[in-house]
């Protein structure tokens, strides 16, 4: 029973290791809240983006 909660756990902790949470867009949020979100999460999609081409940079000239 404990080695099985102990797989469960680690099995969480893997999981929200590499997750990368970005802004959640209520329906219920009003227009003005929507905009901001939407930049903030333009904003949050460049960073990912700009730092995925950067490992995958390194990785290539790493060969």
């Amino acid at each position: 029973m404990a080695s099985q909660q102990a797989r469960q756990e680690r099995k969480q902790e893997e999981e929200q290791r590499f997750n990368v949470r970005f802004i959640q867009i209520s329906p219920d949020d009003s227009w003005f809240t929507k905009f901001y979100k939407r930049i903030g999460l333009g904003f949050q999609i460049a960073f990912a983006s700009l730092v995925s081409l950067f490992l995958w940079l390194i990785a290539l000239l790493a060969g």
